[in-house]
């Protein structure tokens, strides 16, 4: 998965949604740079110097943006389907 890619996922209704990724985001204040590596959310760490994986106890602050026909929808990455 990656910036551009096309996934599946349920809308708040139930229904069927499908869209391409258009960034990723964190609600946490330390995330400001963030992007998919290979699938996995990570963030610019300035002690590191490089892009970090988000810790899975952090996950839970992580959405990803999607550009669907109708708009945007912001999802969490557990809400994608296979």
């Amino acid at each position: 998965m990656k910036i551009g890619d096309v996934v599946n996922y349920v809308g708040e209704y139930d229904e069927m949604k499908s869209g391409s990724i258009k960034g990723v985001m964190s609600d946490m204040d330390s995330y400001e740079l963030m992007s998919l590596r290979d699938g996995l959310p990570c963030y610019w760490s300035k002690k590191m110097g490089k892009y970090t994986p988000v810790k899975p106890k952090n996950m839970e602050s992580v959405f990803l943006e999607i550009k669907t026909k109708t708009g945007f929808d912001y999802i969490s990455v557990e809400e994608i389907l296979s």
